[in-house]
């Protein structure tokens, strides 16, 4: 996939990467969480009829998260500033910070692009070949479905650019993700998403990624795995919300949430905050539990916050986790992906 011409903006003016947009509206909005009891399908359809933001949708929206689209602004803005300017080593150096930030957040397709050209910008001003080479690598590992645009770069480095990565995919491993993340609904990988189904294949070439699963039901997470890693990981996490109604068990929300509803069939949703359920105030219709010690509701659907419980990480062999955190939306992404609340099946095999 090449950069879109809406991209090649953002990459010449910093300003197009971040926009303070919706951040708020994101932390105000309650996403629907899905309890154990409430059966996948179901509760997506259910979503999708009532117009409710599921919390896999939610988090999706919110990356990278305001602090990390500001951190690359800036290292962006003085790379090309410099770079324009004609000063080579400086703009090589803020160049490097950009390509630092590769594993750092969950980038948005316009975020990955742009580190990507400064990845390549870096190889296109290396003074050794095997300097080059190494860049050059660098950028077909981090973004092996990404192709620069040969209206930025000369015809030389973009001949190497693609002998290399024909040559580097052509060793690249099969990979089942559902498999390792059977309580997930979405898998960003380096920032590219995949809705998980049991037909997902994704070929990934031999590097250390960030994998950020997303689901309706269990809290997110996110880690930085080699291909080996990855293809051995497995997680058992406790799930936000279990029980049933009228008998719903505890919930402990994601820190990022500050209250959500918790759907636990089409016709019992409950608000619940950090401090535990709660009678929903915002709810079009509310109806006494059988037990009025309880102090608990039913409420008809309306979107309210969302909760994650404790990780218990499985590993096979392996060693060090890191957690990560997801937090608000970039704009200009935002508003290509904003009209799609709903998370559509996707497979995809191979590299674009």
């Amino acid at each position: 996939m090449k950069y879109s011409k809406s991209t090649l903006a953002v990459l010449i003016s910093y300003s197009l990467v971040f926009c303070p947009h919706g951040s708020q509206a994101q932390t105000e909005e309650r996403p629907l969480i899905r309890a154990t009891s409430y059966p996948a399908a179901e509760f997506e359809a259910f979503a999708e009829a009532q117009g409710h933001t599921t919390l896999s949708q939610h988090l999706d929206h919110a990356r990278p998260g305001k602090e990390m689209e500001q951190r690359l602004i800036r290292a962006l803005e003085k790379a090309q500033t410099t770079w324009l300017s004609g000063s080579l080593e400086q703009a090589r150096s803020q160049f490097k910070e950009v390509a630092r930030l590769v594993l750092e957040a969950d980038w948005r397709e316009s975020q990955r692009e742009a580190i990507h050209y400064s990845i390549l910008r870096l190889a296109q001003t290396a003074t050794l070949p095997t300097e080059k080479e190494e860049w050059l690598k660098k950028a077909i590992a981090s973004f092996p479905d990404l192709l620069p645009d040969d209206s930025l770069f000369p015809p030389p480095l973009l001949e190497a650019y693609r002998t290399l990565r024909q040559r580097e995919l052509k060793f690249a491993k099969s990979y089942t993700p559902q498999e390792h993340f059977p309580d997930h609904r979405l898998l960003l990988i380096n920032g590219k998403r995949y809705v998980l189904t049991p037909a997902l294949r994704i070929r990934l070439p031999q590097a250390v990624f960030r994998v950020t699963a997303l689901s309706d039901s269990h809290p997110p997470l996110s880690e930085k795995l080699s291909l080996q890693q990855l293809q051995v990981f497995k997680i058992a996490a406790q799930a936000i919300a279990d029980g049933e109604c009228h008998s719903p068990g505890l919930v402990k929300l994601p820190t990022t949430i500050k209250s959500a509803d918790i759907a636990f069939n089409s016709q019992c949703l409950r608000s619940s905050t950090p401090q535990g359920w709660r009678t929903d105030s915002d709810s079009r219709e509310s109806f006494a539990l059988d037990s009025p010690a309880s102090g608990l509701t039913l409420a008809s659907p309306a979107p309210v916050t969302v909760s994650s419980s404790k990780k218990h990480w499985l590993w096979i062999g392996l060693t060090t986790l890191t957690a990560g955190a997801i937090y608000v939306i970039a704009k200009n992404q935002n508003s290509r992906e904003s009209g799609e609340p709903k998370v559509q099946p996707v497979h995809r095999q191979g590299f674009e």
